[in-house]
């Protein structure tokens, strides 16, 4: 068991909820000049863009948030 970890998660509901966030994140970027600035080289050598950067840390902080079990 992982420390902190929230053992009354459902995966369906935190998926839905990572997937809502990172569209209201990154709406706003589709297609757009500010969505395909560049924010340097990812782990696997291509090109992190804001769009990009945006909904990882959309999904990023919904895990952080949702499995966190309070202490």
């Amino acid at each position: 068991m992982l420390l902190g970890w929230n053992d009354d998660l459902n995966w369906n509901t935190l998926i839905l909820e990572a997937a809502t966030e990172v569209k209201r994140r990154v709406t706003h970027l589709v297609g757009t000049n500010e969505g395909r600035r560049s924010f340097g080289i990812g782990a696997g050598g291509d090109t992190t863009r804001k769009i990009d950067k945006a909904a990882e840390e959309a999904i990023v902080d919904t895990l952080n948030y949702q499995c966190a079990a309070p202490l």
